[in-house]
């Protein structure tokens, strides 16, 4: 293989396009495409096809990072966890800072605080269904401020709380 031919190659593979290898060797980039598939080089080998797995590479790793940022789990974690918990977590965390507490909370932390529990399916708002409360008040929401229980035993702690202070 010729310096020329090694040349047209490297560019190639290093995400050169086909016109952009040609220009470069005042030749077309039909006659580049020729010389590379001589030596056993195709399209998706290199040039644009490099570029375009590259651009949908950057834009998983982009999405990933804004559900981390977002939601404290990645974008295939988002999506292992159901639509109703999913939006039941940004009503929660919504909810708690708008109230003026911060939410440290991802929500795959939170699913699983869920799951263990095994109370998902009895959430709610009567009584004896149950919530995500705090363990003090006083403090945000973080993994380690944070219990399953009935909304009458959350009510009661808090009452609890409140009258011994």
């Amino acid at each position: 293989m010729d310096d020329r031919t090694l040349q047209m190659v490297s560019g190639f593979l290093g995400g050169r396009t086909l016109q952009e290898v040609g220009d470069a060797h005042c030749v077309s980039r039909e006659r580049v495409r020729q010389i590379l598939s001589k030596v056993g080089i195709k399209a998706q080998d290199g040039g644009a096809n490099l570029k375009a797995i590259k651009k949908h590479k950057d834009a998983l790793s982009e999405r990933d990072n804004r559900h981390l940022k977002r939601y404290g789990v990645d974008y295939k974690g988002y999506l292992c966890i159901p639509t109703g918990a999913r939006k039941a977590f940004n009503r929660q965390r919504d909810n708690a800072r708008a109230r003026g507490f911060s939410w440290a909370i991802g929500m795959w932390e939170w699913w699983e605080l869920w799951q263990k529990s095994g109370r998902w399916e009895k959430r709610g708002q009567s009584a004896d269904s149950f919530v995500l409360s705090r363990i003090r008040m006083a403090r945000d929401f973080t993994p380690d401020n944070v219990y399953v229980c009935t909304l009458r035993e959350a009510g009661r702690f808090g009452m609890l709380l409140r009258n011994s202070q």
